[in-house]
């Protein structure tokens, strides 16, 4: 067809959909819904998968944290079992230590309860994330200082009040001025502060859990809490010994907690890949029961286009033989209801795609989510896609109308 061709078939297809807005609106939903519904998603997996990166890049290649649970994201509450594991213990994280396959380790401790407020002077920061650790958490942890000093095993010996603080622990509560040295009220008591934290990266403008960490000494922390059994012990293994670093430990637990040879391990050894894992079974999870509920809107879209497409053929048949009787081919009737039926699902698609980034925005509240570019021209694709489909056989039927019995057509 020529370009002149081509926009007054466009032309007359506009004018066609926009004289039954209602019914054009009503085919579409379908599509609209489908749409918004593989934006949405993808949304949701993109902004889990960059998360996952982050996870990765926070723990390391090289290393682990010990404890009871497994981390991040999981279904459910625990099981009986693992709420029967008992915590581990400093004696763990001391025994872990000496490994010959680990370069530094140090256990970690949290409020049973909740935090304390953290303030200096007129500011204060509610529900901080106080920990009491080693002098090696640094260490274990692969974390930097933005300035300043980490703690002593001897300030840890003898109870210091020092400590060290997030990036957003010192924005918030020193304004203009340097925290270092200065003395911060935790739970009623004076703290210096002897470091600050490197600001770690964001994605999608949410906090990072290490930017509002503050950390004082085990010992200190223990006068504080005594009744706080629950530890995390982080381990960084020497170079190349990571996978050694990993058996060492699950052997030491294993004898130090007596679980029989039988047994699984009443502990976890969590590392980068067991997140990711545990990502992946979600996104898995959601794709199972999301793909369906697309793909059922998609082709409820398709049979509503296919339908609405077909009354039109019906109701058109005397302008269908006009245009066959003045010169008009098949190809082009075909063209020309191809195209209508493509434009009532690419406008489908594109207001699914508007309504998707709106949905991303609302999740985005609540978890990491981002529309991808690549999402939202699948979307469009997949929308035109069921036009041409869905409008082939209404097309095929009006372009092979008698000419003759259509001028008859009342």
């Amino acid at each position: 067809m020529k370009s002149l061709e081509i926009i007054e078939v466009l032309k007359l297809s506009i004018s066609t959909l926009l004289s039954n807005k209602f019914r054009s609106g009503l085919t579409i939903l379908g599509i609209i819904v489908a749409t918004t519904t593989v934006i949405a998603v993808s949304s949701i997996l993109t902004g889990m998968n960059q998360r996952v990166a982050q996870i990765v890049e926070e723990f390391g290649t090289n290393t682990v944290y010990v404890a009871r649970f497994k981390f991040g994201p999981r279904f459910g509450d625990p099981s009986e079992e693992e709420r029967k594991r008992k915590p581990l213990t400093k004696d763990d994280g001391a025994a872990i230590r000496e490994l010959p396959s680990v370069f530094a380790a140090s256990v970690s401790t949290f409020p049973n309860d909740l935090p304390p407020v953290i303030k200096y002077r007129s500011q204060q920061v509610q529900q901080p994330n106080l920990r009491g650790v080693w002098a090696s958490y640094l260490d274990s942890r692969g974390y930097l200082l933005k300035e300043g000093r980490f703690l002593t095993p001897t300030e840890d010996e003898r109870r210091a009040h020092v400590c060290i603080i997030g990036s957003n622990i010192a924005s918030s509560l020193f304004i203009n001025v340097d925290p270092l040295d200065k003395e911060i009220d935790i739970r009623g008591e004076k703290f210096r502060v002897i470091g600050v934290m490197e600001k770690t990266k964001a994605s999608f403008g949410e906090d990072r859990f290490e930017d509002s960490l503050v950390l004082i000494p085990y010992n200190v922390f223990h006068t504080f809490y005594p009744t706080q059994e629950e530890h995390v012990v982080s381990a960084r293994a020497r170079p190349g010994q990571f996978e050694k670093m990993k058996e060492d430990i699950s052997e030491l637990l294993r004898r130090r907690r007596k679980v029989p040879i039988n047994a699984s391990d009443n502990f976890e050894i969590n590392t980068s890949s067991s997140i990711i894992e545990q990502f992946q079974s979600i996104t898995a999870v959601m794709a199972l029961i999301v793909v369906p509920i697309s793909g059922f809107g998609l082709l409820v879209g398709g049979v509503g286009v296919m339908n609405i497409m077909l009354v039109s053929v019906t109701e058109r048949t005397r302008e269908i033989g006009i245009r066959r009787a003045i010169g008009a081919r098949r190809r082009n009737i075909i063209i020309q209801f191809l195209i209508e039926a493509m434009m009532l699902t690419g406008l489908g698609g594109v207001l699914g795609i508007i309504v998707g980034q709106i949905v991303s925005l609302i999740l985005n509240v609540l978890l990491p989510s981002y529309v991808p570019t690549w999402a939202m021209i699948l979307g469009f694709s997949l929308s035109l896609a069921i036009g041409l489909i869905a409008g082939l056989w209404p097309a095929i039927k009006a372009a092979y109308i008698d000419p003759v019995e259509a001028l008859r057509y009342e």
